[in-house]
């Protein structure tokens, strides 16, 4: 795993540990129907299939805590074919307080000197306001050229997404 720090006025960011899995889960499960079951069996399924999903290798991850040490998110480079996907994802209390644009912003600058590469693909589940509106802020454009999501063996059909090219600052 790589090793990095990256500093912002409020956030500190850092790879993803085994110490951040219950609060990377819990955020991952919010709002889906697993946070409401009371199955344990169905919950402890759900909860180990999104650790995977979420530690997987060849995803390069962070974990977003307040300078103070508060764990308030994360967000994740997921390596695909021909670009990677941003995707970030912030705990309830710490959103509308311009987060995850500081995130994005030093995320960015730090991944493009690391890899040299001026684009990240952004999926954005229609109706997701919030995610438009900051996406938009940031300057991403709609990708005119968005990779077909291709079903995986056993899983449901993947979610219809809007595809936004978002440049990273130098």
């Amino acid at each position: 795993m790589e090793e990095f720090r990256i500093e912002t006025g409020r956030l500190v960011i850092t790879p993803l540990t085994e110490e951040d899995r219950e609060p990377c889960v819990d955020l991952a499960l919010e709002g889906t129907i697993f946070a409401l079951l009371g199955s344990e069996t169905l919950t402890r399924a759900a909860r180990a299939a999104a650790w995977r999903e979420i530690s997987a290798p060849e995803n390069l991850n962070g974990v977003l805590r307040l300078k103070s040490g508060e764990f308030c998110g994360r967000l994740c480079a997921q390596k695909t074919r021909d670009l990677p996907e941003l995707g970030i994802a912030l705990a309830a209390p710490f959103r509308g307080q311009g987060l995850a644009a500081e995130a994005i912003r030093a995320f960015g600058r730090w991944y493009r000197g690391r890899t040299g590469l001026c684009r990240l693909r952004v999926r954005i589940r229609p109706g997701n306001e919030p995610s438009l509106r900051l996406f938009e802020s940031l300057g991403a454009r709609p990708d005119p050229d968005p990779p077909a999501l291709c079903p995986q063996p056993g899983q449901p059909a993947p979610e219809t997404t809007l595809c936004f090219l978002l440049e990273l600052e130098k």
